[in-house]
């Protein structure tokens, strides 16, 4: 079940990181238990690896029909190997779900910053109308989100915050225009990190801070890709944008 047929004669040592981790497993669940603690099981492994082990314990936890619970800070293998998460903060449960719902839909901030990246803009709220809240930020600027299971309590004059996940905005040249309706947010180009798949930059605002962009590698070329000094504007569609309770 754990593919090392033909190891048995092997000593610890001259089995790789990940011929290790499989002899763990086997170990544990010879036994036949009915649910299966890994605690961090892959903390130790390179990048490539452990991917690889995450496909195989997902494979294994499907061949064997037990429940796995898996604890680890890495969020990518959360959401990646998970049918449900449990995000815990200071002993208790904060909220629990999906990995989509965790993503898409945290309860608050500290669920929105742990569950991958996100751009934070807090401010006032200045209107409450349905599932819409319009915030004014610390900058003046009017930003529009859709409100968030957790901020069902949100009055005019409240104190909160809008989320944007890096990918959901949209770079442009400043002399260019955008087809989203959210106002746009100018800044400079501070850094660019090529990624492959997409372009990750970090863009200086006025009275926003630092906000990350993730740009996918589809929609950039020579032409349409920054470098760090070009004056850029940032945008996004309002249901991109999820308006949280705390700041």
């Amino acid at each position: 079940m754990v593919r090392l047929s033909g190891y048995g004669k092997r000593r610890a040592w001259e089995l790789s990181g990940g011929q290790q981790q499989r002899v763990a497993l086997a170990r544990a669940l010879i036994n036949h238990p009915t649910c299966l603690l890994l605690d961090e099981p892959l903390a130790a492994l390179d990048r490539k690896l452990r991917r690889e082990m995450q496909i195989e314990l997902q494979t294994l936890q499907r061949d064997v029909g037990i429940t796995f619970i898996l604890v680890t800070h890495d969020q990518e293998e959360a959401l990646s190997m998970s049918d449900r998460i449990c995000i815990m903060r200071e002993g208790q449960i904060i909220q629990s779900g999906s990995p989509r719902e965790l993503y898409d839909e945290p309860v608050n901030r500290y669920v929105a910053d742990f569950v991958g990246k996100t751009n934070f803009f807090s401010g006032e709220v200045v209107d409450v109308s349905g599932s819409k809240v319009t915030i004014k930020s610390e900058s003046g600027q009017v930003l529009v989100g859709a409100l968030s299971k957790g901020a069902a309590g949100l009055a005019i004059g409240g104190k909160a915050c809008v989320a944007v996940r890096p990918e959901m905005i949209s770079i442009t040249a400043s002399s260019e225009s955008n087809d989203f309706t959210n106002i746009a947010i100018h800044g400079q180009v501070m850094n660019r990190i090529f990624l492959g798949e997409h372009s990750e930059y970090l863009i200086a605002t006025e009275g926003c801070g630092g906000v990350l962009v993730l740009s996918p590698k589809s929609i950039e070329s020579n032409s349409r890709s920054f470098a760090p000094g070009d004056n850029v504007s940032l945008s996004w569609k309002p249901d991109a944008a999820l308006v949280l309770g705390d700041t």
